[in-house]
């Protein structure tokens, strides 16, 4: 089961659980938070990527399309 440091895409940080720790989210939330964050990070755009360029999405891209194309 994947588990993950809670996102608030919201506000963009971190979430806090009550005791003061990185509150975690595990199973579907988890998957549905690390697509999420594929799709608002633009490729090419982290620098660490160990992919070499390949991680994120490319659909800032999209909209310079023709909509045929897009679809």
């Amino acid at each position: 089961m994947a588990t993950d440091i809670a996102v608030d895409f919201g506000r963009r940080d971190l979430v806090l659980s009550p005791s003061r720790d990185w509150d975690i989210v595990t199973g579907q939330a988890s998957c549905d938070q690390r697509i999420r964050i594929r799709l608002l990070m633009t490729q090419g755009e982290w620098q660490l990527d160990p992919t070499g360029g390949r991680l994120g999405s490319r659909l800032k891209d999209m909209f310079r399309l023709p909509i045929e194309r897009a679809l």
